[in-house]
């Protein structure tokens, strides 16, 4: 029996997980998740081919509260045009999936490059759910196109440092393309982002 909540208007099916990957405030590794939630888009969001998303009409955030929403959308910005960048399009190369292809793979298979890919992610408010301690920014589970960010933490570190959230989102966005975590670590790919797109 899977549960149902409803999530800025949108109903959201959600199961329970044996793994989570979660990004924090610092950076810091943090052990899988033994229970958590796993968010499952509704079946468009993996059809859909968006425009690159120059615009926040691109992005897909669904969240009701407006300090979060506005948090979002700036991060979401700033990870679309790093993104665009040639050396941080290329983290895709480095990971690969549990089942051991490159995220490249995975992003040639949908037609879409990384900046594209972002506009197919969906965003939420995860701040009720469990995994949103005060450590975390935001989790997903590998292969989600949802990404939970968790509101109030995620919204002081974009009020703080706009490219630490960016690093975040895009941290999460490579999960979301299939990447696992431990290894490597959380602290791991969000060095690797830093280092790669900033």
């Amino acid at each position: 029996m899977r549960p149902h909540v409803l999530l800025a208007n949108l109903s959201w099916s959600l199961a329970l997980a044996s793994e989570l990957t979660c990004v924090t405030v610092a950076g810091a590794q943090q052990p899988p998740l033994s229970i958590g939630l796993l968010l499952a888009a509704p079946a468009d969001v993996a059809s859909a081919r968006p425009e690159a998303p120059d615009h926040d009409h691109a992005f897909r955030v669904y969240v009701s509260d407006a300090q979060v929403d506005h948090a979002a959308r700036r991060a979401l910005r700033l990870a679309a045009a790093r993104l665009g960048l040639g050396s941080c399009e290329g983290l895709v190369d480095e990971y690969h999936s549990g089942t051991g292809h490159a995220l490249r793979r995975t992003l040639e298979r949908l037609g879409m490059t990384m900046r594209e890919y972002l506009g197919v992610v969906t965003f939420v408010n995860g701040s009720a759910s469990r995994p949103c301690r005060a450590d975390v920014l935001a989790y997903t589970r590998p292969g989600s196109r949802v990404v939970a960010l968790c509101g109030a933490e995620f919204t002081r570190l974009a009020g703080r440092n706009v490219p630490e959230a960016s690093v975040a989102i895009i941290h999460e966005v490579l999960h979301t393309l299939g990447l696992g975590e431990n290894p490597p670590s959380a602290l791991d790919i969000s060095l690797n982002v830093r280092r790669r797109c900033w």
